[in-house]
């Protein structure tokens, strides 16, 4: 359990911090998921809906704790 409060992200500093963002390792990979999957020709504009969601929400809690 004390593992995991040492990664936990409101524990660390932001990876990536511009125009007033704040990315975490997890915002990271979620562009790198959305990123990767348009770059294979996925079709699937729910799972595009829901990852971005997930990247909004994860912005927004980041941002007003």
């Amino acid at each position: 359990m004390d593992n995991f409060n040492e990664i936990s992200r409101y524990n660390n500093n932001p990876i990536i911090e511009f125009a007033g963002f704040k990315l975490y390792l997890d915002d990271l990979l979620i562009l790198g998921i959305l990123l990767f999957l348009y770059e294979e020709g996925v079709k699937d504009n729910l799972l595009f809906l829901f990852l971005f969601f997930l990247l909004l929400t994860s912005w927004t809690l980041g941002t007003f704790p």
